[in-house]
């Protein structure tokens, strides 16, 4: 592409490192000032501006040439206001250059009523508006009521802004001197920058808001190319560099020139914010299918999971899916739209988070699962849904001669209910042959193993096939197998480190599954017990790779397959013994047939 490109991001060592920290800290100040900033205005706009106007019956919103009625309700149009009128002055004081702050104060000053001036098709009317009781419990046009709108409202839009600062503080102070968790820190401070949160930058501080949406603009594209060089800042594949490339492109050559002027062209809009990014992640797709490194590889899961259920999420902002959406009707569309904006818009850096921090990396196949169920649910649940409304409605009005209503929205979810419980074990199903197919066949293979081998293997072959799929099954670093005070089999550890170990350890009578994260050795003990056997011994298994603790899942496999291998080694313990009198039995046979063998040899004596 004729843009050269260096191998890696610049080492944060030195000098260099002192002055990106120190830009960083600048940056992160005037972000959290523009936050807190944000959380004020905007919780002065949803908890008084609203509600005063609503105590008067309409909706305003601030424009470049001052505050419009957005929405006049049926009693502030019986009273002649109009959606569009330029409010000029409330109870004679003048607003003509103000904001909705202005009017949303006048408005909380102004008794039980109000007296309007507003401009309308190049004319003034005066309009007295009498206040209305209970503002708070009004119905919005979401079918909401005021006072859950707004703290849904300000909560869906102010959560993002929030998380974005406390993670990119958090590669901060974990990571400092990591060129690639600082270029995510820095591109997380720059999509804080979000229209939706900061509108009243411009009404209160005259800042356009172009740059606003510039600045978040360009963290998207910053936070593509730190996915790009994703997880070690190197450029290692020809696609790596090629998606790179492109977002400098969309940058620096494209975007300035029609950004400055307004809203980005629809086209240069898709190839900055999904054709660039989607190159990124499919570099790192193919750095993950051409590494060993099993830490790096899990970092790459964690990433893929984000951004898969961000991708999922946001699809339902699609034509189909804001259909469905719509089809939902109040209050339940707008409530679930605001739900998966969250959760959409949080998925991708929470899954870069968690990979970046490397906490708990092996439970990425656990989130992976998880999130495409819900995933896949949530978009099936809306896809029925939206469906079986269409054919209800247009059954009603081929059978019955005329719409069906709201029937048709509760035939709709009924279906959508039986359909979805079936749809449910089906999907997790899927899921867990997919994402957690080790764990699955720990489930279902060991214990079938260990009922054929009691038969015929003694205790150590049943130890160590146990290990064997034990510790691919939950990702252990190290195992054994006690059976009674016996170390029948160890991976990973010498058996006579586990002796050593062994002799600081005394389990209590009756103690059950636990684990002691301080152990470094053999953090996780599970007691092999069976019915009518009573306890045979214990599976000690070490940490995963990354040094954390196996999750619930895995627990609870582990706990499900103790019974069948205690079975195992009880039984071939008792084969092994049977086996080894009868083995001293025919030993002794032998020395006494040998015995007489001899004597006859020797023959009559004298």
């Amino acid at each position: 592409m004729g843009l050269k490109l260096p191998q890696a991001l610049p080492s944060l060592d030195g000098a260099r490192g002192r002055i990106v920290r120190i830009v960083y800290l600048l940056l992160a100040l005037v972000t959290i000032a523009a936050v807190a900033a944000s959380l004020l205005f905007n919780g002065l706009d949803y908890f008084r501006n609203m509600p005063n106007a609503a105590s008067f019956g309409f909706r305003t919103s601030t424009y470049p040439e001052g505050v419009r009625v957005e929405t006049a309700g049926p009693a502030a149009a019986s009273h002649g206001l109009r959606d569009g009128d330029r409010l000029l002055a409330v109870d004679g004081r003048v607003v003509t250059d103000g904001t909705e702050f202005d009017v949303g104060a006048a408005l909380g000053r102004a008794g039980d009523r109000t007296a309007l001036l507003v401009e309308r098709d190049g004319g003034r009317h005066r309009v007295t508006l009498t206040r209305q009781p209970s503002s708070w419990s009004m119905v919005t046009p979401s079918g909401l009521p005021l006072w859950l709108f707004s703290a849904l409202s300000y909560v869906s839009v102010q959560f993002f802004s929030l998380f974005m600062l406390t993670a990119s503080w958090l590669l901060f102070l974990r990571r400092p001197r990591d060129p690639e968790a600082l270029l995510f820190a820095f591109s997380f401070l720059l999509i804080c920058y979000r229209g939706d949160a900061l509108w009243w930058a411009s009404p209160i501080l005259g800042i356009p808001a172009a740059p606003l949406e510039l600045v978040n603009y360009y963290g998207w594209l910053a936070c593509g190319i730190a996915i790009a060089v994703f997880p070690d800042g190197r450029l290692a594949t020809r696609l790596s560099r090629v998606a790179v490339a492109s977002i400098l492109i969309v940058a620096f050559v494209l975007t300035p020139l029609p950004l400055w002027a307004g809203e980005p062209p629809a086209l240069l809009d898709y190839a900055a914010n999904y054709g660039a990014v989607l190159l990124a992640l499919a570099a790192v797709v193919l750095r993950w299918r051409g590494t060993a490194d099993q830490i790096a590889r899990q970092q790459v899961k964690w990433a893929v999971a984000g951004f898969a259920v961000a991708a999922m999420m946001l699809l339902c902002f699609s034509p189909p899916g804001r259909a469905a959406l719509i089809a939902l009707g109040q209050p339940w569309g707008f409530v679930l739209s605001r739900i998966i904006q969250v959760v959409g818009y949080v998925a991708l850096p929470l899954g870069l988070l968690v990979s970046l921090l490397r906490y708990r990396l092996y439970d990425a196949e656990s989130a992976l699962s998880r999130s495409a169920v819900f995933a896949v649910l949530a978009l099936g649940l809306l896809g029925v849904f939206a469906a079986s409304q269409r054919v209800v409605e247009a059954l009603g009005e081929q059978y019955f001669g005329g719409s069906v209503g709201a029937l048709a929205g509760g035939i709709a979810a009924g279906i959508a209910a039986v359909v979805i419980v079936p749809m449910h074990g089906r999907v997790e199903r899927w899921a867990d042959r997919r994402f957690r197919g080790n764990l699955l066949k720990l489930r279902q293979e060991l214990p079938a193993l260990v009922g054929d081998l009691r038969e015929t293997a003694d205790a150590r072959a049943v130890g160590e096939a146990v290990i064997a799929r034990v510790m691919p099954g939950v990702r252990a670093v190290r195992a054994a197998v006690l059976s009674g005070d016996s170390i029948v089999a160890a991976a990973g550890v010498s058996p006579e480190a586990v002796a050593q170990w062994r002799r600081g350890w005394q389990p209590a009578d009756g103690e059950g599954s636990g684990s002691e994260p301080a152990d470094p050795l053999l953090p996780v003990r599970v007691p092999l017990d069976a019915d009518g056997c009573g306890r045979v011994g214990w599976l000690l298994l070490g940490p995963r790779p990354d040094g954390s603790l196996y999750g619930k899942d895995e627990r609870e496999v582990l706990a499900e397959v103790a019974d069948p291998v205690a079975r195992a080694l009880h039984i071939a313990g008792r084969h092994s013994a049977r086996q080894a009198r009868i083995d001293a039995r025919f030993e002794a046979l032998e020395g006494r047939l040998a015995s007489l063998e001899a004597a006859l040899a020797a023959g009559p004596q004298g």
